[in-house]
Parts: structure tokens; sequence; C-alpha cells
């Protein structure tokens, strides 16, 4: 029994996120990813412990130019987080990460591979029914997700959530069909079934309309091409079929429209749907932090200051025009980690990953160098590892990369067989289980806090938003609701900005000012938004300090345009619109965006 504990794991770690959903809060469907995963990590990592050809050790001899990188960019990555320890790194924000380390070791396992000839299938199920569903729900309107977009490609959602997730998870699953379909010796009605899958990633991906992972299918689709020892019509053939059936399925969109009008006007911001924004912020974490970065999952926490600083450096406003104006990552995988990590750590990083796809093409080990590569492509534009759904798999299968260009050592084998011989192989096990053990232990435990303050906070959120809108009576008790479930959501993960901008929200209902003020500026300090900036001009207001005030709405709508609106009526928007025209037009001579009235404050 103990031997199927890995494998499972890895099956629940991979294919369960594409199935599992959340309909508390649009922004809990990603968050309901996390959890089954790492339960899944938890369930290898027990594996590791209780199963001999798991925890014991293996002797692998990966290349040491590899090795060196890889230990390079770990010491600085835990250098990093510990420096982030004592600011506003967030534990339970590892979880993920921890989870992927699982993966990640389950794939450089003796049993890695066999594992894999039972979840790839899996996956490739997985990829053609996520693939189905949204081609139905943006086609047909079937079963669209309530938070999903009315029109367009935001209806294809599956269970997944956002169209540009969705396509990011369907860039495994699509290679995967794709070699299964052009290997050799395959039967038939496996070809059959290889190309069916394919052909609903690709309406999935049509679906969609998502750029960048459509461009990652493509370059590994033809990675597999050039390594593929079958007939090279035939594998030309399905690759131009695929690519072309996936173009066809998003034609006449406005995504195309985007990249007909970068190459035509060299509008780099409409192409990547003003993601550059996320770009400069990154650079100038990096400016401010090149050796250890702002720490793990820091990036969101500094976002703000950041881009306010590129928007000085640039001499131009770098509003989004959606919504949403708050960047949790860099949409750029490098970006993103050398921000969060610093520049030794990305780098290093950078050259292990180059390194191992040279091993793999010198090694003709042509599937593996197709998805990682596709991986690399993906990660230009988007953010695969910080998304459950991608980031696991992928992490399994860079294990089973690393453990297919590594060799087992001759005297490595030799001391083992000498263990064996004497007894002390078994005694040598138990450090390893322990730590393996304990390791699941903590996973379990940090995935059950993040899973528990999450439902929480969302239940806090939407007794608060009801609140605003009730009568007196009820709305006292939504209100109590509310406050109830954001502190519980915060005696479990104290350094959550959001929850604390929610509670100071709820008590600023309430009436109680001092709360408030209080929970506001906690969150201010970890992480500012404009919706913060804004609430905490409400206040201000309210308690008639009016130049405070008038201050943090500056701040507040230069930030988020669209929170001009959410204003307090009897305040002269024209006059404050008109400042920010000012502070706009002055960039250009080496203005500044408006000040936060916090640093007058202390």
């Amino acid at each position: 029994m103990s031997e199927l504990l890995a494998p499972l794991g890895v099956y629940l770690a991979t294919v369960l996120p594409y199935f599992t959903l959340s309909l508390v809060s649009a922004d809990a469907i990603r968050e309901a990813k996390v959890f089954p995963q790492a339960i899944g990590a938890a369930v290898v990592l027990l594996g590791l412990a209780c199963t001999p050809s798991f925890s014991r050790r293996e002797h692998l001899r990966v290349p040491r130019t590899l090795s060196i990188l890889v230990a390079l960019a770990l010491s600085f990555v835990f250098a990093s987080a510990i420096a982030g320890a004592f600011h506003r790194t967030d534990p339970l924000a590892l979880v993920p990460v921890a989870a992927s380390a699982a993966l990640f070791l389950a794939g450089m396992s003796r049993q890695g591979e066999a594992t894999a000839s039972r979840a790839f299938p899996l996956l490739m199920a997985a990829g053609a029914a996520t693939g189905l569903l949204a081609f139905l729900q943006r086609r047909a309107g079937l079963f669209v997700l309530p938070f999903s977009g009315g029109e367009g490609r935001y209806r294809a959602a599956a269970l997944i959530g956002n169209p540009g997730d969705v396509g990011a998870a369907l860039v495994l699953p699509g290679l995967l069909l794709a070699a299964a379909l052009v290997a050799p010796g395959a039967s038939r009605w496996k070809r059959a079934a290889a190309l069916a899958g394919l052909i609903l990633v690709a309406a999935g991906l049509g679906a969609t309309e998502a750029l960048t992972p459509i461009a990652a299918v493509g370059v590994g689709l033809a990675a597999i091409a050039f390594f593929s020892p079958r007939r090279p019509t035939f594998v030309l053939a399905v690759v131009g079929g695929v690519t072309l059936l996936t173009l066809l399925l998003a034609g006449g969109s406005g995504r195309l429209e985007k990249l007909l009008t970068f190459v035509e006007k060299r509008d780099l911001a409409r192409l990547t749907s003003e993601r550059d924004i996320g770009f400069f912020a990154a650079v100038e974490m990096i400016r401010a932090h090149p050796i250890l970065g702002v720490g793990p999952s820091g990036y969101s926490n500094t976002f703000v200051p950041a881009r306010l600083r590129a928007e000085t450096r640039l001499g131009r406003r770098l509003a989004h025009s959606s919504d949403s104006a708050h960047f949790e990552n860099a949409h750029n995988e490098a970006m993103t980690f050398a921000a969060e990590e610093g520049l030794p750590a990305a780098l290093s990083a950078a050259a292990a990953y180059a390194v191992l796809l040279v091993l793999l093409a010198r090694r003709r080990q042509g599937h593996s160098f197709s998805i990682l590569l596709a991986f690399a492509v993906l990660g230009l534009a988007s953010f695969p590892s910080r998304m459950a759904v991608v980031a696991g798999p992928g992490a399994f299968v860079v294990g089973l990369a690393v453990r297919s260009v590594s060799k087992r050592a001759e005297k490595a084998e030799k001391a083992k067989n000498a263990e064996k011989a004497d007894g002390t192989e078994s005694r040598s096990r138990w450090p390893g289980a322990i730590l393996f053990g304990a390791s699941a232990l903590l996973l379990l435990l940090l995935a059950l806090a993040r899973r528990e303050a999450t439902l929480r906070q969302a239940e806090g959120e939407a007794a608060l938003q009801l609140a605003a809108q009730a009568s007196a009576p009820e709305r006292a008790s939504l209100l109590d609701i509310s406050r109830n479930r954001l502190q519980g959501s915060l005696s479990l993960r104290r350094r959550s900005p959001t929850a604390w901008l929610a509670l100071g929200s709820a008590l600023r209902l309430d009436r109680n000012p001092d709360g408030a003020e209080m929970a506001l500026m906690t969150s201010l300090d970890l992480e500012e938004r404009a919706e913060t900036d804004l609430n905490l001009g409400r206040l201000a207001y309210e308690r008639g300090r009016r130049e405070e005030a008038l201050a943090w709405f500056r701040r507040a709508v230069w930030i988020l345009p669209r929170l001009a609106g959410s204003l307090p009526p009897d305040v002269d928007l024209a006059a404050l619109e008109k400042d920010l025209v000012a502070a706009e037009a002055g960039l250009a001579h080496g203005g500044m965006p408006p000040p936060s009235p916090k640093a007058h404050r202390l």
C-alpha cells in the first residue's frame, strides 16, 4: 500500500485542480486549485517517507554545471526568503511553492517515470475535457460560470476561471496529446483518441483567444515535429492542422487585431493588454533591491510604489484602463522572479533552465524538450508558476527531465549494495523518512490554514457587500458576520492586506473610526492599493480632515481612475480631476505622481 502513496499524490495534485471549483467569489476560483494540489503534494511526501524506492537515497549524478547553477539559485532564494520573513512575506503564500517542490521530487524519484505513464493520460483527458467545456461556454453559451464575463472570450472559463489561465492549463495536455499522436508503435485507437483530444484542446485554445498559450503550443508542436522519428510529412501535417484549427477558432477576434496593431504601430501596451505596466514596475523593484529582491510573493506588496517610481522615470502615467489596476506579478516569469528573489537567483535559475534544455536536446529527449521549451515561451507573457493547475504538473515534468539527463554513479551503486549486505541501509533511511514525513504534516497544516483563511475572508467580504446596501437592522447583523469572519481569517493569516482592508471597511460602516483607521493603516503598511487609499480618504472626510481626505482621493484616483465615481457626492470632482491632469502633464517635465498623505501623518 505504501508503494502507491506517492503515485496517488501525483495523480491528485496534477489532475484535481482542473476540476475543483469555488463559487464563493471570483477571486476564490484560482485559490480553489491550491488546496487539492497541496493535499496531493502532502501525500507525495508521505510516499517519499514510507516507500523504500522513493525515500532511499538514489545516488543520481546530476550534471555538474546544472547542479551548481541550481544550488546557487536556491541559496539566493533562501536568503531572500529569510530577509522577507522579517518584513511582509506571507508564510501561507509559500504553500503552492512547497507543493510544486514535492512534485518536482516525485518526478526525480525512481518511480517517477512509471508514475508519469499513468498520470499523463489523466492529464490528457483533463485537458480535452477542459477544452471542450471552454468551447461550449464560448460558442454555445452552455455551463457559463456566474463570475465569467458576459461576452466574448471571458465566457471560456471552463472550471478554471480566467481564460488566460484556461489557455495556460491546456499547454501541457495539448503537447502530451501531440506526442502520443506521433509516437512510434502506437495503436490506431490510441492515435485516434489522441487526435480527438488534441482537436478539443485546440478548440479550447481558440475559444480563450489566449495568444501566449497558443504561441507556446505552436512552439512545442514545432519542436515535437523536429524530434519526431515518424514521417516528416505526417508530423508536419498534424502540427499545421492543429495550428490552423486553433487560429480559425480564434478568428475575427480582437486579440488577433491587437497583434496586427502592434506590427503596424508597435503598440506594445495594446498588444499586451497594458501588461507592460507590470514589467516597468518589476524593473523598479530590481533597481531598488538587485541582490535579494523584495522577497518571495512580495511583488504584489510593492507594486504600487514601484509603478509610481516607473511613472516618474518614464515621464508618463501608467494607469490600467480596466477595472483593476493592481498587478500581483509582472506577467513575465523571469521579471517576477528577479523582482522577488533578486538578479543573482534569476540569472542562475535561467542559466540552469537553459542548460537543462541543451542537455535534453543533445540526448534527443524530444518530448521533455518540447514541453519545457513551451513553458519558457508561456512564461514570457504569463505566470505559469503562479497557477496551481499549471505549476504542479510543470514541476513534475521538470523533475522527470532532470532525472532523464542524470546518471547513476557506479561507485555509489556499489556503496548501496554494500549497505544492503551489512543491513545499514534501513538505518540510513530514517533521517530522510522523518524529514519527508514532517514536511508532509507541515504542508498539510499550512494548506488547511490557507484554505480556512481564504474561505472566511470570502464570506466576510460577501457579507460586507450585502451590508453596504442593507437597511439598518439587517446591516448591523451583516456587519457582525463580516467582522467575525474577517477577524477569523486574520487570526490565521495576519499578513493578508486585503483582509485588513475589508475589516477596515466593515469597521467604518459600523461607525468604529478608530478601529477602521488601525485596520486600514495596517493594510497600507503591508500593501498599498487604490481601494485602501480611497477608504482612508472616506474615513478622513467623515472625521472632518478634508485636506487629508482630498490628498487620499487624489492618490486613489491616480492609481485607479474608475474610483472617481466612488468619492463622496460633495467632493469637487472637477477640481480633483483638474489637479490630476496637471500632475500627469507635469510627469514629462520631471513632476511626481500625487504623494501619499501617510508620510505627513507619521
